[in-house]
């Protein structure tokens, strides 16, 4: 395995929680106008999809869990991101 092997990873990671994270809060904004219970557990599903999904796919891939690690720094880092930026 090669740096480039968990740098990848790692921007995966941190891709992947930019996208759940600007889902999430897509989801408090609806619920800020009062959009409608179906919307709130679409997003939900969304959101479950994107975390799951990979982890899934990581695992039948037969990917090494290091890797799978790094991924969760990166999916770590954007939600510091966007707790501190937002």
């Amino acid at each position: 395995m090669t740096p480039l092997y968990f740098a990848a990873a790692f921007i995966a990671g941190l891709c992947l929680g930019a996208v759940y994270f600007a889902v999430l809060w897509a989801a408090v904004q609806r619920l800020v106008t009062g959009a409608p219970v179906w919307s709130h557990v679409v997003l939900a599903l969304v959101r479950l999809g994107l975390v799951l999904g990979p982890i899934a796919g990581a695992l039948a891939l037969g990917l090494p869990l290091s890797q799978l690690a790094f991924a969760g720094l990166g999916f770590l880092a954007a939600r510091l991101a966007a707790t501190r930026l937002f």
